[in-house]
């Protein structure tokens, strides 16, 4: 008899493990996990230069990115600015395009790099926001409805 306790009891002792266990389980699926990590946002015209882990969020997150930086001394670059600024704001591109903008003295750069094929394209010749248009939706794997219906 003394023996069918210590089997029943060793019996109910992991029976209530196992149940203890799964419910605990359960409970910490619950839980959100805090990474620790703050997911940064951008706002569609950053006016600053970015470093390249930035870059590479924007970009794998899957927005393209368009880096204007010139001299201070440019007497065009306001002009090219407010056409880049009107394209990335613009309801039909504004979770598409990301600008990042700054006087920088010693760099200069003006193209977009495409997000998920990672293809830079010089926006040299752009003067219009219909050129940047045409240039984005050719490039762009993930397209807005304006690039669709540009294509029929």
């Amino acid at each position: 008899m003394k023996q069918q306790q210590k089997q029943v009891f060793m019996a109910l002792f992991i029976a209530f493990i196992m149940i203890a266990s799964a419910v605990g389980f359960a409970l910490l699926q619950g839980v959100p996990k805090d990474t620790g990590l703050e997911t940064p946002t951008f706002p569609n015209v950053v006016e600053r230069v970015l470093d390249s882990e930035e870059k590479l969020f924007i970009l794998r997150g899957g927005k393209s990115l368009i880096e204007f930086l010139y001299p201070s001394n440019c007497t065009y670059c306001f002009d090219k600015r407010i056409v880049y600024e009107n394209f990335v704001t613009s309801q039909e591109f504004k979770n598409y395009v990301i600008l990042e903008t700054s006087v920088e003295e010693n760099v200069t750069a003006e193209w977009i790099v495409i997000a998920y094929t990672g293809d830079q394209i010089d926006l040299g010749d752009v003067n219009t926001t219909d050129d940047l248009v045409e240039i984005f939706c050719d490039a762009s794997i993930v397209k807005p409805n304006v690039c669709v219906l540009l294509e029929i």
